[in-house]
C-alpha cells in the first residue's frame, strides 16, 4: 500500500510559489523574470515529481519447462495377445514408434520423464519404449506408480501426465 500523499501541502506550496512569482514579476527586469520563471518551472516540476512518487520496477522471470511424466504399464496382463495376434506390450511399442515426432515436440517444450511400472516404478528411456517391454508381473497400481514417479522430482512444475495401461487400477484401495 502506498503512503498517503500530502495533497494539501502540495497545493499550499504551489499557491505560495505563484504568489511569490507575482510579487517578483512586478519588481524584476525582463532578464531576471525569464531566469526566475525558469527556476520556478524547475521547482514546480520537482514538486510534481515528488508528489507523483515515480518508481522503476524491474522483474526477472525465469521460465522453466514443466515436467510431464510418462508411465507405461509392464504388468503381466501386457503380455496377453489381442484379436490382432499382437501383445498389448507390442501395441504400446508400436504407439511410441509411430508417434516419435509427437514426443520430440513434447520434449522441446517440456521436461519429459519416462517410467515403466508394475511391482515397482523404474525409469526407462523412450528408445526402450519403442520396443516391447517384457511383462514382469505385479498389479496395475496406477495411483501408486504416479505418486512414486512424482516423489522423485520434488519442486517440479507439472504440465500433466501420460499413463499407458491396459486396464483399471487394481492396486490396493487406501
Amino acid at each position: 500500500r502506498r503512503p498517503r500523499r500530502p495533497d494539501g501541502l502540495v497545493i499550499l506550496a504551489i499557491a505560495g510559489l505563484l504568489l511569490y512569482a507575482a510579487r517578483v514579476h512586478r519588481a524584476a527586469g525582463p532578464r531576471d523574470r525569464a531566469l526566475l520563471t525558469l527556476l520556478r518551472l524547475v521547482a514546480v516540476g520537482g514538486v510534481v515529481v515528488a508528489w507523483l512518487q515515480p518508481s522503476l520496477r524491474t522483474t526477472e522471470v525465469v521460465r522453466r519447462p514443466s515436467t510431464v511424466p510418462v508411465l507405461v504399464d509392464e504388468s503381466l496382463s501386457m503380455g496377453v495377445r489381442g484379436a490382432s495376434g499382437r501383445t498389448r506390450a507390442e501395441a504400446v511399442a508400436d504407439f511410441f514408434a509411430a508417434h516419435r515426432s509427437d514426443f520430440d515436440r513434447l520434449e522441446e517444450s517440456h521436461d519429459v520423464r519416462y517410467f515403466a511400472f508394475a511391482d515397482r516404478v523404474r525409469p526407462v528411456t523412450r528408445a526402450e519404449l519403442e520396443s516391447p517391454l517384457v511383462p514382469v508381473g505385479g498389479a496395475t497400481d496406477v495411483l501408486a506408480a504416479l505418486e512414486t514417479a512424482l516423489s522423485g522430482m520434488p519442486g517440479a512444475h507439472w504440465g500433466g501426465a501420460l499413463v499407458v495401461t491396459d486396464g483399471l487400477d487394481n492396486g490396493a484401495v487406501a
